[in-house]
């Protein structure tokens, strides 16, 4: 398959809107079955607060990881909700 500079990101989703891929650790080990470079992961740090999923799987997933979303509780702006961010 010759490349064609697209990168594609699985993105997890809580439980509430999803039962497919509801962790990073999960999106990791599917990119890592697929083996091909342009799949890559994305953390989005609300659905992972939504399912108590540890945020140093964020590290864990570095090799893989190409993208974060960044909110709050309520999906509001980061500080502005109950996430025990260090502003």
């Amino acid at each position: 398959m010759e490349p064609i500079g697209i990168t594609i990101v699985i993105e997890p989703l809580n439980k509430k809107e999803s039962n497919v891929i509801t962790s990073v650790s999960e999106a990791v080990v599917l990119a890592g079955k697929m083996n091909r470079p342009p799949i890559q992961v994305l953390a989005n740090l609300y659905h992972m607060m939504e399912e108590n999923e540890p945020l140093e799987n964020i590290e864990t997933a570095r090799s893989y990881l190409q993208h974060v979303h960044v909110a709050d509780s309520g999906r509001m702006a980061p500080g502005t909700g109950d996430y025990p961010y260090v502003l």
